[in-house]
């Protein structure tokens, strides 16, 4: 365990190591930590996707559940049986390509948030020829198209310098008061000035 402070210099006492800034973090991970707001989206897409993707199971279970317990043996015996099979087999095909196509879209989404997607509608417009997903909908192929996608359009991704730096740990968050009236607004990312903008015109009224 590291040395505390020395309580004079406040600095790390001998045997202690500085924190290497950023160290075993994801560059893009690092990047999006900047901001709240897309972190905050990235969380909602994943709990999204999870939710949907235990619905879907349900479903799926339920229908395996319901052939098993549809009076096999008189189906069976009035010719029945293959067609009802038939049909669920295809409930089951359309079921799994529905939630295949979400969870595609899920991940194309969460790659986007991460590069900086001001919307994250315009992910409609990566190539997704080389994104799939699984029998267990693991989607592969989607970090390429996102990076392919920012290429060839980046004026729908922000660019670094525009994202609000979030405080270093244990660090208060800024003040609002700080924030709209922030006078270096050269600094300020586009969201920072209209909210800045839109409180000082509520003040006024």
């Amino acid at each position: 365990m590291p040395n505390e402070p020395d309580p004079k210099t406040g600095s790390p006492t001998a045997g202690t190591t500085e924190p290497k800034q950023g160290y075993g973090i994801d560059p893009k991970i690092a990047e999006l930590m900047k901001d709240p707001d897309a972190i905050a989206e990235l969380l909602k897409t994943k709990r999204s996707a999870n939710a949907e993707a235990k619905a879907y199971r349900e479903k799926l279970e339920a229908l395996d559940k319901k052939r098993q317990d549809d009076e096999k043996k008189a189906l069976e015996d009035q010719g029945k049986f293959k067609d009802l099979a038939e049909k669920e087999k295809g409930e089951k095909v359309e079921l799994a390509k529905r939630f295949s196509e979400r969870a595609i879209v899920n991940e194309l989404k969460t790659e986007a948030l991460k590069a900086g997607i001001i919307n994250s509608d315009d992910v409609a417009l990566a190539d997704r020829s080389a994104v799939k997903a699984d029998e267990n909908f693991v989607v592969t192929g989607a970090a390429e198209a996102i990076e392919a996608l920012k290429k060839s359009k980046p004026y729908l991704f922000t660019a670094a310098d525009d994202r609000t730096p979030m405080p270093p740990p244990g660090a208060p968050p800024p003040k609002l008061k700080d924030k709209l009236f922030n006078p270096n607004l050269e600094s300020e990312s586009p969201e920072a000035r209209i909210t800045r903008g839109f409180e000082a015109s509520m003040r006024k009224k």
